[in-house]
C-alpha cells in the first residue's frame, strides 16, 4: 500500500508533549483516510522515526505491549504516559495566565495555545478564560462592552487584523514598478541651485532646503524657493527637484514584453529561485499575442493573506497572476485531516521555464477567507519548498483581489448646472423639516410676565420694519392681535454687511420653559461613530433653527413686541433655552 509522505516525530524539541498530541492525531487521520485497521503498530514506527524507536524500545513494559491483544493501542498509550507525565495544574494554570501574544503573531496561533493549555488546567469555563487572555486594546473592549461569545470574538480579530493588514500596505509607499528584463535609465537630471547671496550677508546658513538642495531658508519665503511650482523629474510631483527626492518610485517609461501565445503567459518574479507565479498549462492555446508586467514589491510587502485550507489555518500568498493554487508537501501535512491525494491531470510552469514543477498530487479543498467567504478549488501538491500561492480565480471569488477600474472619462458637473437642475432645492426660501413638530414644555405654575417694550432707534426702524415683513414672508412669524399674557423685548444686532439681525430677550420666558438635556457626543464618541467610513460631505445648516416647526400651543410663549406691533414666532427660534 501506497501510503502519503508524512513528517518523522521530532523527539527533542520544546512542547514535546503538545506536538505529541498533534502528531498522533494526524497520524490517526491518515489510518481513518486510508482504511488502514491492521499493523497500526508497523507503520506507526516506520512514520515515527528512529528517534521515537529508541525510545519504545527503552520502554519498561515494551514486551508487555508486543504480546498483548491491541499492540498499536497499549504502545500509544504507552508513550502518552511518556510524553505527558502528570503536570501540576496550578504551575499550568500560572503559565496560562502569563500566555501573552507574540509581537505579529496572527490570533488564531495564539488561541490555539491557549485552547491547548486551557485543556490541561482543567478550567470549568475555559472560554471565559480564553477571552480573559486577549491583550488587544480593541479585542478586550470589544468583549467587555458587547455580550459576545469566543467564536464572534476571534471572527472580529480575524477582520481587525485584516484590516491592519490592508492599512499597512495601503501607506507602503515604497514600492518599484519595473519592466520585464528592461531596466530603464532615469531621465532625472540632477538640479543645483544656489540661494542669492548679497555683500551684506556676512553669514551663510549650514542648513538645507529639502526641495531644492539649496541653503534655508531663503529670502522672502518659502514662495521663493527654486523648486516652487517646479515637477520633479523622478516622481512627478509638485516642489521639488530629483536631486533631493526621496520617493523610490522613479517614472520612466516602461514597454510591455510581448509573447506569441497563451502558453508562455507565465505570471513573474524577479527572483527565480522563489516560485511566485504559476499557471496552468494549455494544450490548444490562441495564436493571439498577450503582454505582461510585474510589480516588484519588497519581500516584506507581499499580499499574504491568512485562509483555511479544509478547516487549517495556513498562510497563502495571494497571486493574481497565477490561475491555479499551489502548496508545498511540507505545508500539505499540516493539513487536518489529511486530504486524500489524486493524480495532477495539467502540469504546471513557473516563469520563464519549460520544465514543469514536480507535482505529488491533487485535491479538493474548501477555502475560507478572513471576511467569511469561502468556496470549492482543486489545490496541487508540488515537492518544492516554496510559499503556499492563491490563484486569481480564488482570490477573486473570495473578494481577496478585485480588479482594478480605469476611468477613461470624466463627467465634470458645475455647481451652477445643479443649482439649474433642482430650483427647488436651492431657493432663497427658508423651508420646513418634515414630519418635525416641536413642543416646548412650559412650567404653568410660572407668572406670565408682559416686559414693557424697549425703544428702537429710529436709523434702524426702516430696516426692522423690512426684516419682519421678510420673515413674514417666510411664515417664520406671524402677527397677533388681542390679549398675550407673555412679552419679550426684541434686541436688534447691525451686522457687518448693512444689515440687521433681530434678536429676542428671553430671559423671563427661559424661565417657565423647562429644558430638554441631551448629551453632547465628544470627539472620541464621533470617532468611534464614524469608524470604517469611506465617504464624508458637509453641510452648512443656515437658519437651521427657522426649519424647526413649533406646535400651535408653544407659540404663545415666543410673542414679541416691536414699534411694528406684535409678533409671534411660527418656527424654533435661537435665544430658547431648550434650543441650545
Amino acid at each position: 500500500m501506497n501510503l502519503p509522505p508524512y513528517e518523522k516525530f521530532d523527539c527533542h524539541s520544546e512542547g514535546t508533549a503538545v506536538r505529541w498530541t498533534r502528531w498522533v492525531r494526524r497520524l490517526e487521520h491518515i489510518f481513518d483516510g486510508y482504511e488502514i485497521a491492521q499493523s497500526k503498530r508497523k507503520y506507526a514506527f516506520t512514520y515515527g522515526g528512529p528517534d521515537l524507536n529508541d525510545i519504545v524500545k527503552s520502554l519498561p513494559n515494551n514486551e508487555q505491549i508486543e504480546a498483548s491483544d491491541d499492540p498499536y493501542k497499549d504502545l500509544i498509550d504507552a508513550l502518552n504516559d511518556h510524553f505527558n507525565p502528570q503536570s501540576n495544574v496550578e504551575i499550568l494554570k500560572y503559565q496560562f495566565r502569563h500566555k501573552t501574544q507574540t509581537p505579529g503573531s496572527k490570533i488564531d496561533d495564539f488561541y490555539a495555545e491557549l485552547r491547548q493549555l486551557a485543556a490541561q488546567c482543567k478550567f470549568v469555563n475555559p472560554e471565559d478564560e480564553i477571552k480573559s487572555q486577549i491583550e488587544k486594546i480593541e479585542l478586550r473592549e470589544k468583549g467587555l462592552t458587547t455580550p459576545i461569545d469566543l467564536t464572534n470574538l476571534l471572527k472580529f480579530a480575524r477582520t481587525l487584523e485584516m484590516t491592519e493588514e490592508y492599512g499597512k500596505q495601503l501607506a507602503a509607499n515604497h514600492q518599484q514598478i519595473n519592466k520585464i528584463f528592461d531596466k530603464s535609465k532615469s531621465r532625472s537630471r540632477p538640479a543645483t541651485r544656489h540661494a542669492p547671496s548679497t555683500s551684506k550677508q556676512r553669514t551663510i546658513s549650514s542648513q538645507k532646503c529639502r526641495n531644492c538642495g539649496g541653503n534655508w531658508p531663503h529670502p522672502g519665503g518659502q514662495s521663493k524657493c527654486p523648486a516652487f511650482n517646479k515637477t520633479c523629474h523622478k516622481c512627478s510631483k509638485l516642489h521639488h527637484f530629483a536631486s533631493v527626492c526621496k520617493s523610490s518610485f522613479s517614472s520612466s517609461e516602461t514597454k510591455p514584453i510581448k509573447f506569441n501565445n497563451k502558453s508562455q503567459r507565465y505570471a513573474h518574479s524577479h527572483q527565480k529561485k522563489n516560485v511566485r507565479s504559476i499557471q496552468e498549462f494549455e494544450q490548444n492555446p490562441d495564436e493571439e499575442d498577450d503582454y505582461i508586467f510585474y510589480v516588484n514589491h519588497d519581500a516584506s510587502k507581499l499580499p499574504h493573506v491568512n485562509v483555511r485550507i479544509n478547516s487549517t489555518a495556513i498562510s497563502v500568498l495571494a497571486d493574481s497572476g497565477a490561475s491555479t493554487n499551489i502548496i508545498s508537501q511540507e505545508d500539505f501535512s499540516k493539513i487536518d485531516p489529511t486530504p486524500k491525494l489524486r493524480q495532477a491531470a495539467c502540469k504546471i510552469f513557473s516563469y520563464a521555464s519549460s520544465k514543469p514543477l514536480e507535482t505529488v498530487g491533487v485535491f479538493d479543498a474548501v477555502i475560507q477567507a478572513p471576511n467569511g467567504l469561502s468556496c470549492k478549488s482543486k489545490v496541487n501538491v508540488i515537492k518544492q519548498t516554496t510559499t503556499p500561492i492563491l490563484g486569481w480565480p480564488v482570490c477573486q471569488n473570495l473578494e481577496i483581489l478585485k480588479p482594478t477600474q480605469h476611468v477613461n472619462h470624466l463627467n465634470w458637473r458645475t455647481s451652477s448646472s445643479v443649482v439649474k437642475q433642482y430650483p427647488e432645492v436651492f431657493s432663497n426660501k427658508i423651508r420646513k423639516l418634515k414630519d418635525v413638530e416641536i413642543s416646548l414644555h412650559v412650567d404653568k405654575t410660572v407668572r406670565p410676565v408682559a416686559q414693557p417694550h424697549r425703544r428702537i432707534p429710529f436709523q434702524l426702524r426702516g430696516k426692522v420694519e423690512k426684516e419682519l415683513e421678510r420673515l413674514q414672508d417666510l411664515g417664520i412669524i406671524r402677527k397677533v392681535e388681542g390679549p398675550t399674557p407673555w412679552i419679550s423685548p426684541i434686541v436688534v444686532i447691525p451686522k457687518g454687511n448693512d444689515e440687521i439681525r433681530i434678536c429676542i430677550d428671553n430671559r423671563c420666558a427661559n424661565k417657565a420653559i423647562q429644558r430638554e438635556r441631551h448629551i453632547t457626543p465628544t470627539l472620541d464618541d464621533l470617532v468611534n461613530d464614524l469608524n470604517g467610513a469611506m465617504m464624508f460631505s458637509k453641510i452648512d445648516l443656515k437658519n437651521g433653527y427657522h426649519q424647526l416647526e413649533l406646535s400651535e400651543d408653544s407659540k404663545y410663549i415666543t410673542t414679541f413686541s416691536t414699534h411694528a406691533g406684535i409678533f409671534q414666532y411660527n418656527r424654533l427660534h435661537f435665544g430658547i433655552n431648550s434650543a441650545s
